[in-house]
């Protein structure tokens, strides 16, 4: 069996969050179109099924590697970072944890490995998805959420397993319904607000942990 953890970005709270919002732009309006200081979500691959090192009383060490699209720093759509490097304000992060049969845990990894490999870039025009109709989006592209649901559902029975959604899911890269002749719209996308509600399982805070 092999644990891996869904991590779940949350923004501070109040002024400070206002003031984060206006320089992180794209989790502002994450936040304010969904209502909730969740605005980005990331899947945590332990090293050699560990997630922490070090002294963990006085400053543990976040081992292993963390998945997902983001607009962030240097990078630009499907990526894998250390984990170190994400998860340095622990008050920042929650999690849900789960557990695996190894088969579909490499399913999972095979599926997001390729992604990156083949990173097309962030999407950004879907995150219009949040706030109107708008009909755009692109297939080849990701934001953090449809990024983790790629991961989880490339292992079919672990999607429909342990990890059995709380409520359906729609992909947001299809077409649901018309406007008027000609013109379709999509699925809205998941938010990480979504995301988290939709699994099962407790939410911790990684500050806890």
């Amino acid at each position: 069996m092999k644990k891996f953890r869904v991590l779940f970005h949350k923004i501070p709270p109040r002024w400070e969050g206002l003031w984060y919002g206006l320089r992180h732009p794209v989790s502002g309006g994450i936040a304010l179109a969904t209502w909730s200081r969740y605005t980005h979500v990331e899947i945590w691959v332990p090293k050699l099924g560990v997630f922490r090192g070090g002294n963990v009383t006085v400053a543990p060490s976040w081992l292993g590697t963390c998945y997902t699209s983001t607009l962030r720093g240097k990078y630009d759509g499907a990526c894998k970072r250390p984990a170190s490097e994400v998860l340095k304000n622990l008050e920042r992060w929650d999690y849900l944890e789960f557990e695996c049969e190894d088969e579909d845990f490499a399913k999972m990894l095979a599926a997001m490995d390729k992604a990156v490999k083949e990173n097309k870039g962030y999407d950004v025009m879907l995150i219009l998805r949040f706030l109107a109709f708008v009909p755009v989006f692109n297939s080849r592209k990701y934001i953090c959420t449809e990024f983790v649901q790629m991961g989880l559902k490339a292992a079919v029975e672990l999607w429909w397993g342990p990890l059995q959604p709380r409520r359906d899911i729609v992909d947001s890269k299809k077409y649901i319904g018309y406007w008027f002749p000609g013109w379709r719209f999509m699925a809205k996308p998941l938010s990480p607000k979504a995301l988290a509600k939709a699994l099962p399982g407790e939410i911790r805070p990684l500050k806890e942990d």
